[in-house]
């Protein structure tokens, strides 16, 4: 019996191990390459939208890891990304979300830096920011 329980806390303990260097290396290959992080976690990005970099953090419990990605693009472009996402408009709750993005998001964006806000209507815990003049987006997920 105490051999079994040995073996299954050995066994525990290499798939936790394997489970967070899979994770590391997954988030280095995600950061230096910000487009596919962003194709596989979020969707498609239209020609005229560019990924600038992409940032994510444990925000929440051990399990719960939060993406960002910072996007660049004309004004319209932007727009029309958040509503082909399913986003819609919500300044002011979009705003109180933004000081979660403090932990992982470099530079930081204040409220006064945010234009419009946008949250993804099924879900209300993705974000999209557009930034001052409007050539900028964070989008968090």
């Amino acid at each position: 019996m105490f051999r079994a329980v040995k073996r299954l806390v050995l066994v525990l303990a290499v798939a936790i191990v394997v489970g967070l260097l899979l994770d590391m290396g997954q988030q280095a290959y995600w950061r230096s390459r910000p487009a596919s992080a962003f194709v596989s976690l979020v969707g498609k990005l239209p020609s005229q939208v560019s990924v600038q970099s992409y940032s994510s953090c444990i925000t929440g419990g051990f399990f719960r890891r939060s993406h960002y990605w910072r996007l660049k693009g004309d004004s319209s472009s932007l727009r029309d990304l958040a509503q082909r996402l399913g986003y819609v408009r919500s300044d002011e709750h979009a705003l109180s979300m933004l000081p979660q993005s403090r932990k992982c998001v470099d530079p930081l964006l204040s409220r006064f830096d945010v234009v419009e806000g946008y949250e993804h209507q099924p879900s209300r815990s993705h974000w999209l920011f557009l930034v001052k003049g409007e050539r900028e987006a964070l989008v968090a997920f």
